[in-house]
């Protein structure tokens, strides 16, 4: 993980400024393990033991506010099988309510009627553009799977998993 940031950053910048991107880069590991004992020796010692605890939750909730509220823009949909998954059941549904239903425009609204007869139904077909995804659209097992069977996956992800975790 550190060597491929390290070596994205290298073809990022050019050399003047490279040096400062990699500095900041290891700083940031570097500065857990030195500046949590103090903080939490600080929270300890003001507080009760307690009080790290709660400061790390308070800590990882602002963190994941702060994603949901400024990285809303880094899902791509085209390329989400969650959302070509979706995309495809609308469009089924979509297909089975319009063949069902003629649309007739009427001052600008699209009203449905039925091909039986001709009253006007409650039921619009929905357009398929307002496709918005939910937790429940969303299945990360399959994808895992995916990767979990290919043990060349597997040979990286179990060593770059266990050298932090035996590391810190």
């Amino acid at each position: 993980m550190i060597a491929i940031g390290t070596g994205t950053l290298a073809d990022l910048y050019e050399p003047a400024e490279r040096g400062k991107k990699i500095g900041l880069y290891y700083a940031a590991p570097l500065l857990g393990g030195s500046l949590g004992p103090i903080l939490g020796g600080s929270l300890t010692q003001g507080f009760n033991w307690r009080a790290v605890f709660w400061f790390l939750v308070i800590f990882a909730g602002l963190n994941f506010i702060s994603f949901l509220v400024f990285f809303n823009d880094t899902f791509r949909r085209e390329r989400s099988s969650a959302y070509q998954a979706v995309m495809k059941r609308r469009s089924k549904e979509h297909d089975q309510i319009t063949s069902q239903l003629t649309v007739v425009k009427n001052e600008g609204d699209g009203w449905a009627r039925s091909k039986a007869d001709n009253n006007p139904l409650a039921i619009e077909a929905p357009p398929l553009q307002d496709i918005k995804l939910s937790l429940t659209d969303v299945n990360p097992f399959p994808p895992l799977l995916l990767i979990l069977k290919r043990w060349n996956n597997l040979a990286i992800l179990f060593p770059s998993g266990a050298l932090p975790a035996f590391s810190f």
